[in-house]
């Protein structure tokens, strides 16, 4: 669950410790982490959105945490309420809002992770900054073989790197594609497809329907 604190301020409880919400943060609670909410202060606004994720989140890990809704993330936050808001909302651009907003929440895109940091949080800056290349870039990058990288990251993210690669490239093309205008043609090239009739393949089978929808 996500939870983004616009106004008022409370105190959440996740597996009985105390954390204290304050406006203008962004709070994400992983799976199978019990938690509630004390204290709570009027006026309130908390907008709070539930979403199911493939892999697991060991028990643990990642609970609690928070960072500031920066500009860019405040406009991420806003894109995807207003899709949630239309009448006509479409499940996967919705998913592709989320993803984006989870991207600024856990990384900055001007801030890479450093060495030590987490192997799902290198990808993810991977697929960020390079979403047109292969897993051979990859794993170069992360000084390893690919089949290691590949037991590593299942491992950690409790999914196949090469379906995280592959929504990843296409979620972020859906995006391109309604908000910066971008041909198929590009946005195939952005994602690293070879033409664009295989990358329109890819994005029905996905999405659920194909990228010209979106022009």
């Amino acid at each position: 669950m996500l939870i983004a604190a616009l106004q008022g301020s409370g105190t959440l409880r996740v597996d009985r410790r105390p954390a204290r919400i304050t406006p203008g943060r962004l709070w994400l609670i992983p799976p199978l982490h019990l938690h509630g909410f004390e204290k709570v202060q009027d006026p309130l606004c908390w907008v709070f959105i539930t979403f199911d994720w493939p892999g697991h989140s060991p028990v643990g890990h990642g609970a609690r945490e928070h960072s500031r809704i920066d500009a860019s993330a405040a406009k991420a936050l806003d894109q995807l309420l207003q899709e949630i808001g239309r009448p006509d909302a479409n499940g996967s651009i919705c998913a592709a809002r989320l993803h984006g907003l989870l991207l600024r929440h856990r990384e900055s895109p001007a801030d890479p992770p450093a060495e030590s940091a987490s192997l799902i949080a290198r990808v993810r800056t991977h697929v960020q900054d390079n979403a047109g290349r292969g897993l051979r870039d990859l794993a170069r990058r992360m000084g390893m073989s690919e089949s290691h990288l590949r037991a590593r990251f299942r491992a950690e993210a409790g999914l196949s790197l090469g379906r995280y690669l592959r929504e990843s490239r296409l979620r972020w093309a859906a995006l391109g594609l309604k908000d910066q205008g971008w041909s198929v043609k590009e946005a195939a090239a952005r994602a690293g497809y070879p033409d664009p009739f295989s990358f329109s393949r890819a994005f029905k089978r996905a999405m659920g329907f194909p990228p010209s929808q979106l022009r």
